[in-house]
C-alpha cells in the first residue's frame, strides 16, 4: 500500500457534512505499532496521504484506524467518514 485517499464526514449533503462530526486526527498502527498521525482538513475533498505498507512474506498485516480527535458537528456528536480508498502495489525483489 502506497496511500490513503479519506472523504471526510457525511458527504451525502453540505448539511449533512456539517451536521455531523469530522474526524480532525486519525491514528494508523501497522500491526500493533504505531506508524503515522494523519491530520485531516474539514473539507469534502479527497485528501490522499502517503503511506508504506510492505507485506511480510506469509503474515497477514493488521491496518488499525483509531479516531484521536473530531471537528464538532453542528447538531450530532457522531463522527463519520464517507470512504476510504487504500492504494498501491508492492513490488518484492
Amino acid at each position: 500500500m502506497t496511500t490513503i485517499t479519506l472523504y471526510n464526514g457525511f458527504q451525502r449533503s453540505e448539511s449533512l457534512f456539517k451536521n455531523n462530526a469530522r474526524i480532525k486526527t486519525l491514528r494508523v498502527s501497522i500491526n500493533g505499532t504505531l506508524a503515522y498521525d494523519l491530520h485531516l482538513k474539514d473539507t469534502m475533498k479527497g485528501q490522499m496521504f502517503p503511506i508504506e505498507v510492505k507485506p511480510m512474506d506469509d503474515y497477514p498485516i493488521t491496518l488499525t484506524l483509531e479516531i484521536l480527535a473530531v471537528y464538532p458537528g453542528d447538531k450530532y456528536t457522531d463522527a463519520a467518514i464517507t470512504e476510504i480508498i487504500f492504494d498501491g502495489t508492492w513490488l518484492g525483489i
